[in-house]
């Protein structure tokens, strides 16, 4: 019995990134576990809009071991008539086209849509949207478009299914949850004991500074700890220059709250650098306003790194259910209450805390928890002969 490949639409880094995350990081582990057969593309990235649009050449590229195409935007099309089968990680606009042709073709295309967060919710809830007026409702449209048209929504944690269908009721029969893991690259380093050997408390923060991630909670909160201990608070994340003017500023401002707190930027790490900073800190720190499932808490919870969260950041069931994970409400109050607890009960040189680590890998969710869920393994079955 032969098995149809599926067509994987994805988007990807560019070349001589030193750090795969994120979606890029979800388009390659789809792409490598999923058990069956597969063709991954992606979409050119070029300055020439002409090459960009309407090229037919096919590159041929890889990514950690595993081989792609990129092609034009034409090309793609013509992908899409060419399979049954579509999974989509690349974000709604593709979605759009792909359900365009799903009605040309008479729906003899199967889409599934992954995703990760999407214009409606950033602007309602995080009220974090760089668009507005008809580009933004333009934006909501297709979204909805895209929500009627897919035959199934995978969404990356229960928070975000539960919000997705209390906006757009009609896709509670058609959502399904694949949390997100981590990849092989982070198992190869060993889980060893603190190397912190001075007096202060590492807090670390894998965020990318924007409204919606909360990076202004992190200094709101921090300003209200009152401890007698060092702490110097670490975000890793793009997007420093946009609002780092502000973080310094904010400190400058209120000095005298910031006696013994440091605060400390990183952007552009290398997995190496990043794997770093989850060995050598104290405690994991994520106050969104809106996350739907960041990969940033998984790799946390891997590297045994105590943490605490607002209720906003989604993530595993189990991770929620593990004794050092804490939950509050994203209120500036109860936060601080809460990390100054935590910050006089850490030890800067704390001991490993051991994690079950078999369902955060990429390997294991995409092979087993994927195929039982109802639904998915239908879309996946091969097409009898």
């Amino acid at each position: 019995m032969s098995q149809e490949k599926l067509l994987i639409i994805g988007t990807l880094p560019s070349e001589g990134t030193k750090c795969t995350r994120g979606q890029h990081r979800v388009t390659i582990s789809f792409a490598k576990y999923l058990p069956i057969p597969n063709t991954l593309i992606t979409i050119k990235k070029t300055d020439n809009f002409i090459a960009k649009m309407f090229s037919l050449k096919i590159k041929n590229r890889s990514l950690r071991n595993r081989e792609y195409y990129e092609v034009s935007l034409l090309k793609m099309i013509l992908f899409l008539f060419k399979y049954n089968k579509v999974f989509i990680t690349a974000g709604s606009k593709v979605g759009l086209l792909a359900g365009i042709i799903k009605k040309i073709r008479r729906r003899r295309l199967n889409i599934i849509f992954r995703t990760g967060g999407f214009i409606y919710l950033e602007r309602k809830i995080a009220k974090d949207s760089h668009e507005t007026g008809r580009n933004h409702l333009n934006n909501v449209l297709i979204e909805k478009f895209v929500f009627q048209n897919v035959d199934k929504i995978i969404a990356n944690s229960d928070y975000y299914k539960s919000l997705l269908i209390k906006i757009y009721p009609f896709t509670k029969h058609k959502t399904f949850v694949v949390n997100n893991g981590i990849d092989d690259e982070f198992f190869q380093y060993k889980i060893t004991a603190k190397n912190t050997i001075n007096d202060k408390i590492t807090l670390l923060s894998v965020v990318d500074l924007y409204r919606k991630k909360g990076f202004d909670y992190l200094i709101k909160v921090l300003k209200e700890v009152n401890v007698n201990k060092k702490i110097e608070l670490i975000i890793v994340g793009n997007r420093l220059e946009t609002n780092k003017n502000f973080i310094e500023e904010y400190v400058k401002n209120n000095q005298k709250y910031f006696v013994n707190k440091k605060i400390v930027f990183k952007s552009r790490l290398s997995t190496e650098e990043l794997v770093y900073y989850y060995k050598n800190s104290n405690l994991y720190l994520q106050f969104s306003r809106l996350d739907e499932g960041p990969s940033s808490v998984i790799e946390a919870y891997y590297f045994g790194l105590p943490m605490l969260l607002s209720k906003n950041v989604g993530t595993h069931p189990d991770i929620y259910a593990w004794k050092y994970c804490f939950i509050e409400e994203l209120d500036i109050n109860k936060l601080a209450k809460k990390l100054t607890i935590l910050v006089e009960q850490l030890n800067c040189s704390q001991p490993v805390i051991s994690t079950n680590n078999s369902f955060i890998n990429w390997k294991n969710i995409l092979k087993k928890d994927v195929f039982s869920m109802n639904g998915y393994e239908e879309f996946l079955r091969p097409n009898e002969p």
